[in-house]
């Protein structure tokens, strides 16, 4: 229902209830009115044929009173009109006596003498008439009233409508119009109210509402429009990373995973611990708890080895520790773990393989000078570390530096190639040679080596002296032996080399620099060359 409409009902039926009201109280009130004015005027009747009757009961003239009581009764106003005289009781009547209406009864006098009464006329009033006449009347004055209410109603209404609701009504229509989804279409609303009152006001302060609105909807739509796009971004980063990312719960779980991540294990790895993933899931769980803990670490990275089918792979773990940065934190809201996992294998292979390379000699595979000597003085540590263990683990370390003979004359007659073969071999016979599995074996420049051996000291019996140890007699004996063994280079050309050994020992309970124990086994080493007929001096250091 209009709104016009629905006002000019409310006004109408408000004016038609203070009408009715009123029209109540009019119509008791004219009733009562009318009422007593009619008596008042049959009164006035009775009063003005008073005189004429009085003439016609004194002068006994019945045609006189027969007319009096006519006039009176021809009166709507009147029912009956009796004179009643005192004399012999006789009675002049007109209309219809009632016994149940109360008379106006007015006492007639002697013309001559006023103090003498000679008769009584009884004048009864026609009640049903006056009240209808009066009911009428009242009646009458409520239905003008009535009407000049719904009149009233109507141009109010109508006033209404077109100063009031039609002006609102084009307003809202105007609202309704505006299209929220091109708000960079949106313009003022121009209804063409030119008065200025609360209307005008109205319409001025949508007008500044839709324009606060545009400027919002535009500044969503934008915002909507980066964050989508922003949002696909991400995504597309997330599913086109070649890197692994996930997120961990506090216990440890995947909880999301992008596809790198799932083909670096080559399972589908949701829901699953993380840290079992690995050989080693202690270390993961160390990282995992470092970060929840509330100890300011907020990022840590570990290089963790996988086996996956029959290959080993090793990857690059960085976790991150994920916070909810808002202002006021939701109270439900925990602490996640996110990973980012890179395959690192190749890297990791390249790093060995240039290690290797760099540790290694590249014609014989020894360790290289520099490698070894960092072998050389952790093997040496490693054993003053073990001097003060109990039991039979006490060892002696041999440091043997060995020179090969014969060498240079190989090389000058059959060229480079055939020396570079001789040093191969020799290099690997020196490999194999070694009782101690954890020898250092170095080429320490041209066709010299040099090894770093243990022995255990419970193979060394008592009475014997470090030096005429025949364990280690044995093993250098034998590193000769293997050296000087026939190398064939090919169907046609076989050659020989023999080797000059310096041999300097320490126990377990001695220290010494591993500089000087080389600068004294290279000193063994060229006297035994010197000799030629000796081929390997030890001593005690």
């Amino acid at each position: 229902m209009k709104l016009s409409l629905q006002m000019s009902l409310v006004i109408g039926g408000l004016s038609l209830a203070i009408s009715l009201v009123f029209a109540a109280f009019n119509y008791n009130y004219q009733l009562q009115k009318v009422t007593s004015q009619n008596q008042q005027l049959v009164q006035q009747l009775s009063d003005n044929a008073q005189t004429t009757s009085a003439i016609a009961v004194y002068l006994d003239d019945i045609e006189l009173g027969r007319e009096v009581v006519d006039g009176l009764a021809n009166n709507d106003l009147i029912m009956s009109a009796t004179i009643r005289m005192s004399s012999d009781g006789s009675v002049i009547s007109s209309g219809t006596p009632s016994s149940e209406m109360s008379s106006i009864n007015t006492t007639l006098f002697n013309p001559f003498i006023p103090d003498e009464i000679i008769g009584r006329l009884e004048v009864v009033p026609n009640v049903d008439f006056i009240k209808s006449a009066a009911s009428s009347a009242s009646r009458q004055n409520a239905y003008l009233l009535i009407g000049l209410s719904f009149f009233i109603a109507a141009v109010v209404g109508f006033y209404v409508r077109v100063k009031l609701t039609k002006p609102i009504r084009q307003l809202s229509i105007a609202v309704q119009e505006i299209d929220t989804s091109a708000p960079e279409h949106i313009k003022p609303i121009d209804i063409g109210y030119k008065n200025r009152n609360e209307i005008s006001s109205l319409s001025s302060k949508t007008n500044m509402l839709i324009e606060a609105l545009k400027e919002q909807f535009l500044s969503e739509r934008e915002l909507r429009e980066s964050t989508e796009e922003l949002q696909k971004r991400f995504r597309l980063l997330f599913e086109q990373a070649t890197a692994g990312i996930g997120l961990l719960s506090p216990q440890g779980h995947i909880t999301i995973a992008n596809p790198a991540f799932h083909q670096l294990f080559e399972v589908d790895v949701s829901g699953k611990d993380f840290a079992q993933l690995f050989a080693t899931p202690g270390i993961v769980k160390d990282q995992i708890k470092l970060l929840l803990a509330d100890n300011g670490v907020s990022q840590t990275d570990i290089d963790i080895d996988i086996n996956i089918g029959n290959e080993k792979r090793f990857l690059h773990c960085l976790f991150s520790r994920i916070e909810d940065s808002r202002a006021e934190a939701r109270e439900e809201s925990e602490n996640l773990v996110e990973v980012i996992i890179y395959d690192i294998t190749h890297r990791k292979k390249r790093e060995e393989k240039a290690r290797y390379e760099a540790d290694h000699d590249s014609l014989t595979g020894l360790l290289s000078r520099r490698a070894g000597l960092e072998h050389l003085n952790h093997k040496l540590a490693l054993q003053l570390e073990e001097q003060n263990l109990p039991g039979d683990t006490k060892q002696v370390f041999a440091l043997m530096m060995v020179d090969l003979d014969k060498f240079k004359p190989v090389n000058d007659t059959y060229g480079h190639d055939v020396g570079d073969v001789v040093l191969t071999q020799v290099s690997q016979r020196i490999m194999t040679s070694a009782s101690d599995p954890n020898a250092v074996n170095i080429r320490w420049g041209g066709d010299e080596f040099l090894l770093g051996v243990s022995f255990k000291l419970s193979e060394i019996s008592d009475h014997e002296a470090l030096e005429d140890s025949m364990k280690i007699k044995n093993q250098v004996e034998q590193l000769i032996e293997a050296i000087s063994t026939e190398v064939v280079i090919d169907s046609s050309l076989s050659v020989q080399v023999g080797a000059s050994v310096g041999v300097v020992l320490l126990a377990s309970d001695k220290q010494a620099d591993i500089e000087h124990l080389i600068t004294r086994a290279d000193e063994l080493m060229y006297i035994t060359k010197k000799q030629k007929a000796k081929r390997y001096s030890i001593v005690s250091y």
